[in-house]
């Protein structure tokens, strides 16, 4: 017999057709069921629309919200959390799915401890070959975190899932010092959340995160470079508070630089996405004035090789579109 808890359920669909249907009926079978499942179509082009209402037409608990033009998952979350009528929001993305007992598992933990945050045991789900594996296997099952703490988990490498339930508050609350709606700005928004919430707890509850290679997030894009905007955040929020030492700094410097390089690597993706001058720019404004000052020398020329490589390319690339201008100037 299933219960039903005062809990709202927030799932951002963009394009996930293949998967919602999955998605929201595990939440539909769990052992406790939430009394309130928002979804919110983010201007999908596929079929991902029809499926979520042909749910709905079935299911008084589903509500879908249909936006008029694409604003990303993190505005389409807040809009839905601001939306919801209950006090605890739990955040599911359009192509993960939970176990049975997840929630369960999870508000149990999180009524028994009095925490603010109860968070899931991560497993990544590789959809291409239909493997799974734990995501954090030295979490300690029911351990409760300061918000400091649990915070601190998040920094150079995650060492604890940021989804989970959330009080609506506190949620909504982090949500204002965010002021940046770029690619990864979710993980910006955990960050925040722990930091402000009195105590966190690690749930049994697995979440079931999938790596779709064909997602927005996995696609070689110009919103990757966000990534560096995203750290230079993350790196000021850590200095201002003293999370971090200058070896976990240079560590998460490095990360990113390396992810930024890899995803824009590509002279045929720099040609058909974004202008050189456009990468310059970038640099010269979210990059050599604001790294400088955390790298020493060395760290500075280790690091910076993966951008000298970028503007190597860049040049080439650039060199072109100036020909390319003028031939077709002189035609």
């Amino acid at each position: 017999m299933q219960t039903i808890v005062p809990i709202s359920v927030i799932i951002p669909c963009y394009n996930v057709s293949e998967f919602i249907e999955k998605t929201i009926k595990s939440v539909l079978i769990a052992a406790y069921i939430p009394d309130e499942i928002i979804c919110v179509n983010d201007c999908s082009t596929d079929s991902t629309l029809d499926k979520i209402q042909n749910l709905a037409s079935t299911h008084k608990e589903i509500l879908v919200l249909n936006n008029q033009k694409n604003i990303g998952a993190f505005t389409s979350r807040k809009l839905a959390v601001k939306h919801s009528k209950n006090s605890l929001i739990l955040l599911l993305d359009g192509d993960d799915f939970l176990d049975l007992h997840s929630i369960e598992y999870a508000y149990k933990d999180l009524i028994t401890t009095n925490s603010q945050v109860s968070v899931f045991d991560a497993y990544m789900y590789n959809i291409q070959i239909n493997s799974c594996k734990q995501l954090f296997p030295n979490i300690s099952h029911h351990k409760v975190y300061s918000g400091r703490e649990a915070c601190s988990l998040t920094l150079n490498t995650w060492k604890i899932f940021g989804m989970g339930i959330f009080e609506k508050e506190l949620y909504l609350s982090a949500c204002k010092h965010i002021m940046i709606d770029i690619m990864n700005s979710d993980e910006l928004l955990t960050r925040e959340l722990f930091l402000n919430a009195s105590s966190v707890v690690q749930s049994n509850g697995k979440y079931f995160y999938a790596i779709n290679e064909n997602s927005i997030t996995m696609r070689p894009s110009v919103k990757h470079l966000d990534l560096l905007k995203n750290n230079l955040y993350l790196i000021d929020f850590a200095n201002r508070l003293n999370l971090i030492d200058k070896g976990a700094r240079t560590s998460m410097l490095r990360g990113a630089i390396k992810e930024i390089y890899k995803a824009v690597k590509k002279r045929e993706f720099y040609l058909q996405n974004m202008p050189s001058k456009e990468y310059f720019f970038i640099l010269k404004t979210y990059g050599f004035p604001r790294y400088i000052k955390y790298l020493s020398p060395f760290e500075w020329i280790y690091n910076w090789r993966y951008f000298i490589k970028g503007v190597f390319i860049h040049s080439k690339v650039y060199g072109l579109e100036l020909f390319s201008t003028k031939f077709k100037n002189n035609q």
